[in-house]
């Protein structure tokens, strides 16, 4: 985000759950990338991986702790204009 962009994040509940959601102003990501981006070892963009050094198991392990707890994980993106990572667990 070292453009100027933003992140937010906003909490809601409804009935019996709880939400969580983490929206930015990036670059966003393409959508054939999306069905993988919570996959082990996973990264969407592999030269800024190597320069961050990340493993791609952030996500992964996200995911595995939210199922865990009965909640489930969504993502929206659009190519220059975004992500949307909500995240939704029982109350």
């Amino acid at each position: 985000m070292g453009d100027g962009g933003t992140v937010s994040v906003r909490t809601n509940s409804a009935k019996d759950e709880c939400f969580l959601e983490v929206k930015d102003t990036g670059s966003g990501i393409k959508e054939a990338n999306i069905p993988n981006l919570f996959d082990r070892f996973y990264s969407v963009n592999t030269e800024r991986s190597e320069v961050r050094r990340s493993t791609g198991l952030g996500l992964a392990i996200s995911k595995t702790i939210i199922l865990a707890h009965g909640g489930d994980i969504l993502v929206r993106s659009k190519l220059g204009e975004g992500s949307c990572f909500t995240v939704r667990l029982p109350a």
